[in-house]
């Protein structure tokens, strides 16, 4: 909206600062998002083992320090799905809901 009509969106100027300290689990995550495997519903939680790829590939050490790091690249992937879960809730008409499909006979016409 804001390129559109060059209006700064109140909800854009109410948002919070970031926290520079926070910079390096914002980095990481847009990185390791970026790689995230997809399936037929969607995207997939960022695997615990590429977390841990990206601190080792930064020379970032130390148990206490990883489990923190996973810690938040969990969390903020967990906010992110549950929001592609809510958007594929609301695109999926109710009259198509899984619980609404009727299975189609097998074996033709003959019934």
């Amino acid at each position: 909206m804001q390129k559109k009509t060059g209006i700064e969106p109140r909800a854009l100027q109410d948002r919070p600062a970031p926290i520079p300290e926070l910079q390096l689990y914002r980095t990481a995550y847009r990185r390791l998002s970026q790689g995230r495997q997809w399936g037929e519903s969607g995207p997939q939680a960022i695997a615990c083992s590429e977390v841990f790829a990206y601190c080792d590939g930064l020379g970032m050490h130390g148990p206490g320090f990883r489990e923190q790091f996973l810690d938040h690249i969990q969390e903020m992937d967990a906010a992110y799905l549950e929001g592609i879960r809510k958007k594929q809730a609301a695109a999926t008409p109710a009259s198509t809901a899984k619980s609404d499909v009727v299975p189609a006979k097998l074996g033709g016409d003959n019934a």
